[in-house]
């Protein structure tokens, strides 16, 4: 009984491990375009002088609302696209963790 009940227990904690790989494996998608996207351009304003609130502060409102749906559209592509890569692919967008199937599909 007490040997059924070690190999559960090590049956779980390999399933658990190999739950964590597989979401540090996804995770890792997004590191390249949250370094891309987000951090770049705010080093680029920072290291220029300028702060993002004197840049709101100047943009007129009909930007900021054009410049958020804009915003917002390529968010959702890029989780649409991930999703993709992550369930019909059976991998990442990082090459260092391509996709085991070809996408063919929408």
């Amino acid at each position: 009984m007490q040997r059924a009940r070690s190999q559960a227990e090590v049956w779980l904690r390999d399933e658990h491990r190999s739950q964590m790989k597989t979401l540090i494996r996804y995770a890792s998608s997004f590191v390249a375009p949250i370094l891309m996207c987000l951090v770049l351009p705010y080093l680029i304003i920072r290291l220029e002088g300028q702060t993002l609130a004197h840049n709101l502060q100047s943009a007129s409102v009909l930007r900021l609302v054009t410049g958020g749906l804009v915003t917002l559209a390529g968010a959702l592509l890029f989780g649409l696209t991930v999703r993709m890569f992550i369930l019909i692919g059976r991998g990442t967008i990082m090459p260092w963790d391509p996709t085991r199937h070809l996408i063919m599909g929408s």
